[in-house]
């Protein structure tokens, strides 16, 4: 082979190899366009983008203008309008998630936290309420045949506690047990009536066919057994739950005489897990029989009162229902206030939210956009872009800036009726409840 044979091989041989190197080892520059390229994330450009955008190098807190405006200084001169608006984003976009979960969590709902006059617990719709238990204990001692103008005391009693038993509102439950109904008022009858006590309605709502049965079932024949009465009561009390509100009017024409302690069993029965509030109401009761009732009542945490006469009786359970009348009346009154300014605060909690340029998202947008502003005057003031390209930055900002106040003012408005539409529902429940519970009591 000769010199220039051999030459010509060499000379291909060295093209091929060198050809090979270029195209598997890329040069510097060319590996830095590719990364550049890979890793170049695409600039937002509507409401969702803006919203998700990965916070800036100094966004919230990290904000610091002397260090913002050296990045800006490392940027070349002539920068095009897009460099220019990434370089701004990943300095200076904020970060609204955290405020946006804020947002979607924001609690519009309204409740009704006046305490029911019936069961003081807060009434809240689909609230289970506390069941209501009135007991009704009657004195069946043979001094209740005695007569007020012209009838015998037990049967204006008995027309008294029917009147008062079928106004109770719908879902209480009644129980009526007499005491003394046994036996006589003779000395030989004394412990068989001083032991019977007996409950002839059981704890049930009123019924008026079996309400009006039941008061056939007893005269006035014996002693006064209350200090008993009031202790088996509280022992059904308790085995039927101390969820309850419980209730108890002991209507008597005397004083205990069965040697038992009303004061202290009304004591107990206030303060067991029954609570419950002990009301003796004296019909035809001497002063020294008014002194004894009045300190069981004190103990039984309720009310002592006197009646004379049918009409003193019958004016006493009358007065239990004008008193709940008025009280539902109030009632009314108080929940339509609470809420007036429960709706009053929510919306001023959605205007701080979104509005407030001192906290949540109305700061976020203006801190933002000063900021953003601040870097588009930096760099046309360092002649890093043209009075043109300063014009179409501050374009981009003007649209990203509208699109989140839109936003804002939506979602504010949306609240906004979501809080209404709850007033509006719950205050016409609570002024139906009233017309209702006043209706209930006569007026």
């Amino acid at each position: 082979m000769s010199k220039k044979s051999v030459f010509v091989c060499v000379s291909i041989s060295l093209l091929i190899l060198s050809a090979c190197s270029f195209t598997e080892t890329p040069s510097k520059e060319s590996k830095q366009e590719n990364d550049t390229q890979s890793t170049t994330k695409e600039l937002a450009t509507d409401l969702d983008g803006y919203l998700k955008e990965r916070p800036g190098k100094y966004a919230g807190a990290k904000y610091d203008e002397t260090k913002v405006k050296a990045d800006l200084d490392k940027l070349p001169n002539n920068i095009s309008v897009k460099d220019a608006q990434r370089a701004i984003i990943d300095l200076l976009a904020e970060d609204y998630q955290p405020v946006l979960k804020e947002i979607d969590n924001f609690n519009t709902t309204l409740h009704i936290d006046v305490a029911d006059p019936e069961n003081q617990t807060t009434d809240i719709p689909n609230e289970k309420q506390k069941p209501v238990n009135a007991y009704i204990l009657l004195d069946a001692s043979g001094s209740m045949a005695g007569k007020v103008g012209g009838r015998t005391k037990m049967d204006l009693a008995k027309a008294a506690v029917n009147r008062f038993s079928s106004s109770l509102p719908k879902g209480v439950n009644v129980s009526l047990r007499v005491y003394g109904n046994k036996g006589s008022n003779a000395d030989k009858d004394k412990d068989v009536s001083c032991r019977s006590i007996e409950e002839v309605y059981p704890l049930i709502p009123y019924d008026s066919q079996k309400f009006g049965q039941s008061l056939n079932q007893f005269n006035p024949t014996g002693w006064t057994p209350i200090g008993l009465a009031l202790e088996q009561a509280k022992k059904d009390l308790e085995e039927k739950g101390t969820d309850t509100e419980n209730i108890v009017y002991v209507v008597s024409d005397g004083i205990e005489t069965c040697g038992g302690d009303p004061v202290q069993a009304a004591k107990e029965m206030n303060q067991s897990g029954a609570k419950a509030i002990v009301n003796i109401i004296g019909f035809d009761v001497d002063n020294a029989g008014q002194q004894a009732l009045k300190k069981v009542a004190a103990a039984g945490g309720g009310e002592y009162s006197t009646v004379q006469s049918e009409k003193d009786l019958r004016e006493y359970f009358d007065k239990k229902n004008r008193d709940m009348y008025w009280k539902w009346k109030s009632w009314g009154t108080k929940a339509s206030l609470s809420l007036h300014s429960q709706r009053l605060s929510r919306k001023g909690e959605s205007e701080k939210l979104l509005f407030s340029v001192s906290s949540g998202f109305g700061k976020i947008m203006q801190t933002e956009e000063e900021n953003m502003k601040m870097a588009i005057e930096y760099l046309k003031e360092k002649g890093k872009i043209s009075e043109n390209s300063r014009l179409d930055l501050g374009q981009i900002l003007l649209k990203r800036y509208l699109a989140l106040a839109d936003y804002k003012n939506k979602k504010w408005s949306e609240i906004d009726q979501e809080i209404d539409r709850n007033f509006a529902e719950l205050d016409k429940s609570a002024e139906q409840k009233e017309k209702e519970m006043k209706g209930r009591y006569g007026k």
